[in-house]
C-alpha cells in the first residue's frame, strides 16, 4: 500500500524549512533542453546494520521524467517513508509505503504518471539525498548528484537503436500484469510483465529469483533481447532487466518488436546469444492486435455468474471462477484457488489457454488467482484480451504447469457457465 503525502519534517538543526526553502525543494524535475538528459543510477548505503539493499534510477529529460526507487530486507509489511534530505533543510517526507511479504517495495514516479499505480514526480531529486526510513529509524539512503556532478555516460547508455516511438502515434494500451514462466531446469523463479500506453511507450521486464549466480540470456521469439546478471543481494539470489522508454533502464529499442504473441525464454549465458541451457520460459503473451476490447457501439446481454466452486479432481484445496459482462461488453473473468501446494498453474477455457498464476504464501495462506478485465484499475489485473471468447458454455480448467499450456495435470474442472449468445 502507498499513501503519497508532502510533509515536511523538522531537521536535525533548531531551524524549521522556510516557505521560500521548501518551494526550491519541492520544484517539479525540470525538463531539459533537446539532445540533453540528465541520468542517475545509485546503490543505496545501509544506515542500520541490516541487509537491507535499494537501487535508485532517475531520468529527467524533454520528453519526460522518471524516479525508480527498488528495495528488498526492508522485513516482511513494514511501514516506510521515503523522504528527501537536503543539506540546511527538513526532511520531507514523499509518501508513506509497506513492503510485500518478502521485504521488498518498488515506487515508480513519472512526472507524467501513465497507470494508477504510478507516483506523480512533484520533486527535483537532484542535489538531495534520497532516504528510507521507519518508525524505529533511517534504513537506506543514496545521494542524487547535481547536474555538475553526474557520472560521464557509460554502461547506463542507451543500446543502438534505443529511441522514443513516433510522434502522435496512437497504440491500445497492454498491461499482461505479472506473469510467472514455466521452470524448464533448476530451481528458482522467473517472472515477466509488458506493458504499453496510448501513446506507444513500451515497458518489458524480466525478474529471475532464486536462482543460481550468473549470466542469463532473455529471448523473445528466439531475438535476444539483453541480459540479466543474478548476484546475490543480501542473502537472496536475485536478476532483472527492464527495457523501458520512460525510465531510468535501458529504453525500449525502435527496433524491437513488442513481445505479444511470441515465446519468451530465459536461457544461461553462452558464447552464442539465446543458444545457452533453457532455464525459463514461457509459450506467450495473447496475441494483440490493437482492436481494443470490442467495437464501439457494441452490446451484449449482461451477466454475472457470481462465483461458483468447481470440481476438485485431484491434490487439495479448492477454487472458484465467476464471469461478469456489462451491457456495452466489457469482461472481467476471475478465477482464484486457496489451500493448494505452491506453484504455478494453468487456467483452460474449452481447451484455451486464458494465462496462468503463481500459488504463494501470503502470510499463512496459500492462494492465487487470474484476473482478467477490460479495464484493468487494480494490482495484478491483465487485460481480457479481445481474441479471447466468452467463458460462457464452456469447460474451465485448472492444471499445473507443463511445457505446453493446457497439458499439465488437471486438478480443478467446471463443466460450464450457462450459454448466452450475447449479442453484440
Amino acid at each position: 500500500m502507498v499513501a503519497q503525502e508532502m510533509t515536511t519534517i523538522r531537521g536535525r538543526g533548531p531551524i524549521l524549512v522556510s516557505i521560500v526553502a521548501l518551494a526550491a525543494l519541492l520544484r517539479p524535475a525540470p525538463a531539459v533542453a533537446d539532445g540533453g538528459g540528465y541520468k542517475f543510477r545509485g546503490s543505496f548505503a545501509r544506515l542500520d546494520g541490516s541487509t537491507a539493499a535499494g537501487l535508485l534510477h532517475a531520468t529527467i529529460g524533454g520528453s519526460g521524467s522518471s524516479m525508480v526507487v527498488r528495495a528488498r530486507g526492508l522485513g516482511d509489511s513494514a511501514s516506510l517513508s521515503l523522504l528527501l534530505r537536503e543539506a540546511g533543510a527538513g526532511d520531507t517526507a514523499v509518501v508513506t509505503f509497506t513492503s510485500n511479504v518478502r521485504g521488498r517495495a518498488t515506487l515508480r514516479f513519472r512526472s507524467v504518471p501513465r497507470t494508477a499505480r504510478d507516483l506523480p514526480l512533484s520533486f527535483d531529486p537532484r542535489g538531495k539525498r534520497i532516504v528510507i526510513s521507519a518508525a524505529g529509524g533511517d534504513r537506506l539512503e543514496v545521494e542524487v548528484p547535481d547536474d555538475s556532478d553526474t557520472p560521464p555516460p557509460g554502461g547506463d547508455d542507451p543500446p543502438p537503436g534505443g529511441g522514443t516511438p513516433p510522434p502522435g502515434a496512437t497504440c491500445t494500451p497492454v498491461d499482461t500484469g505479472d506473469v510467472f514462466l514455466v521452470p524448464e531446469v533448476g530451481a528458482g523463479t522467473a517472472k515477466v510483465r509488458f506493458r504499453r500506453d496510448g501513446g506507444c511507450t513500451r515497458d518489458f521486464r524480466v525478474e529471475a529469483d532464486d536462482v543460481a549466480p550468473g549470466s542469463y540470456d532473455v529471448c523473445v521469439g528466439d531475438v535476444a533481447v539483453g541480459s540479466l546478471e543474478a548476484v546475490d543481494n543480501g542473502g537472496e539470489i536475485t536478476g532483472e532487466i527492464e527495457l523501458d522508454d520512460e525510465s531510468g533502464e535501458r529504453p525500449f529499442p525502435t527496433d524491437l518488436s513488442d513481445p505479444l504473441g511470441q515465446r519468451i525464454e530465459v536461457r544461461e549465458a553462452a558464447t552464442t546469444s539465446c543458444t545457452g541451457a533453457l532455464v525459463f520460459s514461457f509459450a506467450s503473451f495473447p496475441e494483440d492486435r490493437g482492436e481494443g476490447a470490442g467495437q464501439a457501439g457494441a452490446t451484449c446481454t449482461p451477466v454475472d455468474t457470481g462465483d461458483v466452486f468447481l470440481v476438485r479432481e485431484a491434490g487439495v484445496g479448492k477454487a472458484k471462477a465467476r464471469f461478469r459482462r456489462q451491457a456495452d461488453c466489457e469482461r472481467d473473468f476471475r478465477l482464484a484457488a486457496d489451500d493448494v501446494p505452491l506453484g504455478l498453474y494453468d487456467v483452460c477455457i474449452g481447451g484455451v489457454a486464458f494465462g496462468s498464476f503463481a500459488a504463494v504464501d501470503s502470510g499463512g495462506d496459500i492462494e492465487g488467482e487470474l484476473e482478467l478485465d477490460n479495464q484493468p484499475d487494480q494490482p495484478g489485473e491483465r487485460p481480457f484480451p479481445a481474441e479471447l471468447s466468452d467463458p460462457l458454455g464452456k469447460e474451465i480448467e485448472v492444471r499445473r504447469s507443463a511445457p505446453t499450456p493446457c497439458a499439465g495435470t488437471l486438478l480443478f474442472s467446471f463443466a460450464s457457465f450457462p450459454d448466452d449468445s450475447g449479442g453484440s
